[in-house]
């Protein structure tokens, strides 16, 4: 009977292990944050999406897309898709989608939108300013994580 009780107490002992462990470890799930554009002049609507993923998080691409999908694989035909870790600030001004990154991103071939998009490419050292005043600028980012 002892012996039943020994294995039933560890048996326990493991299992509070792995819950505790499994409350500590980081979300490894990939999380996605949208924003919608609606342009009244064109009554059309474009998608800027931010996928992460990865063990610490620090997988990303950001996509600007026709399409509400939130679960996306990026299609470089149909996206603007921009996989860099810089920050990425848009505005949103006369139908023209402004935005600005350190990369440019191919202008996807069958993309669909008499929205504007205007890509600025901006330096290393304009986008750590940027971080610090973007609002004063009139951009906006996504939210911080």
């Amino acid at each position: 009977m002892q012996r039943i009780y020994i294995v039933l107490a560890f048996v326990i002992l493991i299992l509070s292990i792995l819950v505790y462990v499994s409350k500590k470890l980081p979300d490894y799930s990939v999380n996605v944050e949208m924003i919608e554009i609606y342009s009244e002049k064109y009554n059309q609507k474009l998608y800027i999406k931010k996928k992460t993923w990865g063990l610490t998080g620090d997988r990303l691409v950001i996509v600007i897309s026709s399409s509400s999908d939130k679960n996306f694989i990026p299609i470089p035909d149909k996206e603007y898709i921009y996989e860099s870790s810089s920050p990425f600030y848009y505005s949103f001004q006369n139908d023209t989608l402004n935005v600005y990154v350190s990369k440019e991103s191919k202008v996807p071939s069958d993309f669909k939108t008499n929205i504007y998009i205007k890509q600025v490419i901006t330096g290393t050292l304009i986008l750590r300013e940027l971080s610090k005043n973007y609002k004063e600028k009139g951009l906006e980012t996504f939210s911080d994580d």
